[in-house]
Parts: C-alpha cells; structure tokens; sequence
C-alpha cells in the first residue's frame, strides 16, 4: 500500500486544491480508495466519472459522525459514497435509492467493499422521486437528497432541480420524525431554494461547513439543513 499521490487526487476530481495526502489518510488500492478506514471504488481515467466527489468529503463525515442507531435514506446515490458513510457510522438500516443501474451496481461493490450487511443496507433501483411518493408511511431519522441537475431524456417534461426540487423536498419532508435531519445538496449553482413550498420546515444554509476548507472552488457545492418546524 502507498500513499495517495497529489496527481491522483487531481485524477480523481479536478479542482480540488493539491491535498496532504497524510493528513487526509487517503491510500490508494487498485481501484480502491481507503479513506479514513472506509472503502469506495474510484477511476482515475481522465473524463470519466471518479465516483468520490472530494467536495462532498466533509459532509460525509457529517453524515458518518450522525448515523449511529439511526434509520437513513440516501435519495439519488450516484455510487454509494453517502451510503458507505452511514453505514460506516453504524446506521440501523440505510435506504440507498437510485434509477441508474450501472449506478445501483457500483453502490453495491462499494457497500460489499466495506463488507456491509445487505439486509440492513438495502439498494433500491427506482426513481428517487417516485420512491418517495410510494413511502409515505415511512419514517428515517437521516435523509440526505443530492440529485443531479436534471433526469430523464432531454424533453421539457424531464425533472429538473431547478424547477422540481421544492415539490421534492415538500414530499420528503414527512418522511422525516420531529427530531430528524434532512440535507438537501446541489452542484446546481443558480439553484434558488424553494421556501415558500417548505412552510413546514426549518430551512439553513450550510455550504460554507461542507465544501472543504482546502478546496480550490468553493461554489462546488450547494447545501442546506432541513429539519420539520416545530409548533
């Protein structure tokens, strides 16, 4: 095993501020990133998809740091890196849902990476959006909602998180207990939060906690905190 070098952190995302890679206790493994005693499968082929966005790397610790005992949904999982933090966290149960199934399968090699039960850490391929519309009798105490910009073919009518997202959101938010946590993040950088569709929550804003400090693009991201208005 060899330490991660700064050329393959810049393979991995481009834009990230060159990185102490002691200090991030990152080793490379083949095609496995060891971060912080958990496993995700990169590429570092230049124009493909890493997989490991490093701007979301502090919110994954956040989602690790707070999924102890807790039930977690992750809608949209891209490749499973929010999921591997919560169930790297010890979360109860986690809820990974995402449409794409070249996506479900890499959420799956990263879960069986991290040698994480599949009974408890389920996979659903489905469409996040209707998922949630089907579960409206569940409850989780963490959910994390990261979509892309937009889904489905290139047609007016396809979702899009500039327009969808307050209806998306508005829908998710029973889902959560009075004491739960949701995060809502976007790479969507004119995205304007939809508040006047949450008057049942407690909206804040917290990108400048999740980009990390030594990330060179501190727009990279877009994150907020959402939990149910108490009365």
């Amino acid at each position: 095993m060899s330490p991660l070098r700064r050329s393959t952190f810049r393979a991995i995302e481009s834009g990230c501020a060159p990185c102490n890679p002691r200090r991030q206790h990152a080793l490379l493994l083949g095609r496995a990133l060891l971060w912080r005693r958990l496993q995700f499968e990169v590429r570092c082929r230049r124009g493909t998809d890493p997989g490991l966005p490093l701007h979301a790397r502090t919110l994954r610790r956040q989602i690790e740091a707070q999924s102890a005992g807790r039930r977690v949904l992750i809608l949209f999982g891209h490749t499973g890196a929010y999921s591997v933090a919560a169930a790297g966290g010890g979360a109860a149960q986690t809820v990974t849902v995402e449409a794409a199934d070249n996506n479900v399968t890499w959420i799956e090699r990263n879960l069986a990476l991290n040698q994480v039960d599949p009974r408890s850490h389920r996979v659903v391929e489905a469409d996040p959006v209707q998922f949630v519309s089907d579960s409206a009798k569940e409850s989780f105490d963490l959910i994390v909602v990261a979509p892309p910009s937009a889904l489905g073919p290139a047609t007016a009518r396809r979702w899009d998180v500039l327009r969808d997202h307050g209806a998306l959101l508005q829908s998710t938010l029973p889902l959560l207990p009075a004491d739960g946590q949701m995060y809502f993040v976007t790479t969507a950088r004119r995205l304007k939060l939809a508040e006047g569709q949450l008057p049942d929550a407690t909206l804040r804003e917290i990108t400048a906690q999740t980009v990390p400090p030594d990330h060179r693009n501190r727009r990279a991201h877009r994150c907020w905190s959402i939990r149910r208005r108490r009365d």
